[in-house]
């Protein structure tokens, strides 16, 4: 700069890795093995979005394809447009987003509390009608392919060696049936982090209990599926209507609703939801 001061963005632009497309690549396969599961799956405002949909936080991922510490080098656009420049887009995501999703998504989820519902026997039939989808694979997408995620509602899960992929869930398939008012991923990121630790969700503790830690590394041939229906409604005190209260009053119905299905299909109850110590104060206690 004429006056001796150093123009310190210049700086940290020019030390800027410049890995190529297959170097990016590279990166994105180890993050996704190495570090998915227990890193931010995205920056403070910005991600990298591949093309098959998974987003990425550039600087760590800038770091994984150019072996250089993100220490040196700042965020912002000159990291984004290196990404750019090899063909990635880049999204921005709402603030406070835990599924690192942008303002537009948000937005269009929380735009349906408005939507006709229908009766607790069609939503037990749409929720059974939803075919099953890899939850491992949802999470890395930050549940954009589950249906109003970021809506209360009931989710189903399956624990199965065979691949239930795009299947329709089978009463005779369900390892656990669950409910939330704050959110279906929300509560689905709880279990997900339960079966690894076995804390914060009961199902996930009592899996852990009887099979120990589970992750994507370990031997066990069987993964988990997930399926679930939203019932929009507002959650915040201040603003739902006197119509939230009721929908989220049907949405813990469901729960039960689904509950019985299996039951009178089975016999029995799912297997999560039937162990000791399933109990717990309230109507939520199959969650």
């Amino acid at each position: 700069m004429p006056d001796g001061r150093v123009d310190y963005r210049r700086r940290e632009a020019s030390r800027v890795p410049k890995p190529t497309r297959d170097q990016v690549d590279a990166a994105m396969a180890l993050f996704d093995q190495d570090h998915r599961a227990t890193e931010p799956n995205a920056g403070r405002k910005f991600a990298v979005e591949a093309p098959n949909g998974k987003r990425y936080p550039p600087k760590r991922l800038l770091e994984l394809s150019s072996g250089i510490s993100r220490r040196t080098f700042g965020g912002g656009p000159e990291t984004n447009d290196v990404f750019k420049d090899l063909g990635y887009a880049i999204v921005e995501i709402a603030p406070g987003s835990a599924d690192f999703l942008t303002r537009a998504e948000i937005e269009k989820q929380h735009s349906r509390v408005h939507d006709q519902i229908g009766s607790l026997d069609d939503l037990s039939s749409r929720l059974f009608a939803q075919p099953w989808q890899e939850l491992r694979n949802v999470a890395d997408h930050g549940f954009r392919a589950l249906d109003g995620a970021l809506l209360p509602g009931v989710y189903l899960v399956a624990f199965s060696e065979r691949d239930l992929q795009g299947e329709p869930a089978r009463e005779s398939e369900v390892y656990y049936i669950g409910m939330s008012h704050a959110g279906i991923s929300k509560r689905l990121n709880q279990f997900i982090r339960g079966l690894k630790n076995g804390h914060g969700h009961c199902g996930a503790v009592r899996h852990f209990q009887k099979h120990g830690p589970y992750d994507n590394a370990n031997n066990d041939p069987r993964r988990f599926f997930v399926t679930s229906v939203p019932v929009p409604a507002r959650v915040v005190k201040g603003e739902r209507t006197p119509d939230d209260l009721r929908r989220l009053g049907i949405a813990a119905a469901l729960e039960w609703y689904a509950l019985a299905r299996v039951k009178e299909k089975t016999g029995k109850e799912p297997c999560l939801n039937s162990g000791v110590g399933a109990r717990r104060e309230g109507l939520s206690v199959l969650s």
